[in-house]
């Protein structure tokens, strides 16, 4: 128990560092903004958030890093601010989300229906295995229902965005802030624990014994997704 705890921890480590710009960049603005309104006015909250974004935005520009996803969250940030201002009910900031994942919906059911899973794609381009591995008959129905699992995951948000859509009670800054990348670390996670636990039962080879071309028994894949 001990040593998967270390092996999720380990994974969310990569999860934020190899998506540091856009975790960082988008949630900090709206984060900071939600919190702000709470004690104090909008339009000195909003202000506030100008001056941080202003600050993240230089550290990009001076360290010749992306600035994409800064312009992103402040872009959300202005959003609220500006429909609030013209007192207008503010639900419209879900269109983008609910349009995303719609999108990510069709590419999750579509890779599964033709045999190559997202999961698998997502992987390799994150732990750089070889593709092939992933299809191999003890491996790829791992990845495929990881996919599914992403499937009804993102789509369960998706439903309940529609209904909050729909909605005039719900606050639209903290629904878009608690289902975005908190919820998706959440999953994230509980997909690489149903992902690992499928690969040991399906008593697939490693990546190393894959290369090696060793015949089975396996040992198996014994750390990563």
């Amino acid at each position: 128990m001990k040593n998967k705890f270390h092996e999720i921890i380990e994974e969310i480590k990569i999860i934020l560092s190899k998506e540091s710009y856009r975790f960082i960049d988008t949630s900090v603005p709206l984060f900071a903004y939600v919190i702000l309104s709470i004690f104090t006015e909008k339009n000195t909250a909003f202000y506030c958030i100008v001056g941080i974004s202003v600050i993240i935005l230089s550290v990009r520009l001076i360290g010749k890093q992306k600035i994409t996803f800064i312009l992103s969250g402040f872009g959300i940030v202005a959003l609220f601010f500006f429909v609030d201002l013209l007192n207008q009910d503010n639900r419209a900031v879900l269109l983008p989300s609910i349009i995303s994942g719609s999108i990510i919906l069709i590419s999750c059911l579509g890779s599964v229906l033709i045999g190559k899973p997202l999961a698998a794609y997502s992987s390799a381009i994150t732990r750089r295995w070889p593709l092939d591995w992933y299809w191999h008959p003890n491996i790829k129905p791992a990845y495929r229902d990881v996919t599914l699992l992403w499937f009804f995951a993102f789509g369960g948000r998706s439903v309940f965005e529609i209904v909050a859509y729909n909605s005039a009670i719900i606050q639209y800054e903290w629904l878009k802030l608690i289902l975005g990348w908190p919820y998706t670390i959440i999953i994230l996670v509980i997909s690489y624990l149903v992902g690992s636990w499928r690969l040991q039962n399906l008593k697939g080879p490693s990546v190393e014994e894959f290369k090696q071309k060793k015949p089975s028994p396996w040992k198996g894949q014994q750390e990563g997704f």
